[in-house]
């Protein structure tokens, strides 16, 4: 979470790790109001971001995309991939 880009748009603290990620990720998939995913490149795995949703009320999308990924549609391709449509 050392991106500074990202750091403008979120609360998390900019020492959150790759390890208290994932728990905050199992964590809210637990809870039943969220769904979060790890964003991977089909060819190498390589990790290109996250991406989730709130599912409570209205609809509320979320993103985070690693800096070379960006320009390169991979939350526009997550977004179709997964049929969302109402923003």
């Amino acid at each position: 979470m050392r991106d500074s880009l990202i750091r403008r748009f979120t609360t998390d603290l900019p020492t959150l790790d790759a390890v208290q990620e994932l728990a905050a990720i199992v964590w809210v998939r637990g809870t039943g109001g969220e769904e979060n995913f790890l964003i991977c490149d089909a060819v190498t795995g390589q990790r290109l971001g996250n991406f989730g949703y709130v599912i409570t009320g209205k609809s509320e999308g979320f993103y985070r995309v690693v800096p070379e990924a960006r320009g390169r549609g991979v939350a526009t391709r997550v977004v179709t991939f997964l049929g969302i449509r109402d923003w």
